[in-house]
């Protein structure tokens, strides 16, 4: 299986063009990450798509994490089925949703539930990083991913957290409940929110 090959719905496919980084094709075939079924976590759940999605109004935890939302992508690694989140990231402000498993259960497709354009990928996620075109915002979400730990996985990681950098703006977010992805590795600082905010 070629995992540096992303099975993007059309309305992508100009926003993925850049050339893979010298060598990366050996580290992304290391590809740790494995599918699991895994309920979103407290935090996000409740916090955020129950109280701020369910509930109407934004709540003072929602309005904070707005303001980093609103008007940026939203990259959900390892998405699962990306109904939830995508209807959190839009309720957030985001203009775009994409979400990135390699066990979307379906054809690459587009979420006709959302106003805005919002879509499920399916494919490797350091791929997906390094394949992406700089933006002007970028919301980073994780959770719920599990990966195999072996000799080559902090390369992996390593890797993911450098297109991380690329792609991160001062004041992007990442939101991340996974034991994976640390988004401080890609410059990220935890704040007392409990989010993370690129410097």
């Amino acid at each position: 299986m070629d995992n540096t090959k992303l099975d993007l719905h059309e309305d992508l496919i100009p926003e993925f063009q850049r050339e893979l980084p010298l060598g990366i094709e050996q580290v992304v075939a290391i590809n740790p990450f494995i599918g699991i079924d895994t309920p979103y976590s407290d935090f996000w759940l409740n916090v955020i798509y129950e109280n701020e999605v369910y509930g109407g109004n934004l709540s003072k935890f929602g309005k904070e994490v707005a303001k980093h939302v609103t008007g940026k992508t939203f990259l959900d690694l390892g998405c699962g089925i990306p109904y939830q989140v995508s209807a959190a990231a839009e309720k957030l402000g985001a203009k775009k949703y994409i979400g990135i498993d390699k066990n979307v259960p379906l054809k690459p497709f587009k979420i006709t539930e959302r106003a805005m354009p919002a879509y499920a990928v399916k494919g490797d996620i350091l791929s997906f990083l390094a394949r992406r075109s700089a933006s002007d915002g970028t919301v980073f979400f994780s959770y719920g991913i599990d990966a195999h730990s072996n000799k080559d996985f902090e390369r992996y990681l390593s890797a993911v957290y450098d297109e991380m950098k690329r792609l991160g703006k001062k004041g992007d977010i990442a939101f991340s409940e996974s034991n994976v992805i640390n988004p401080e590795k890609a410059g990220f600082k935890r704040n007392e929110k409990g989010f993370y905010v690129f410097s």
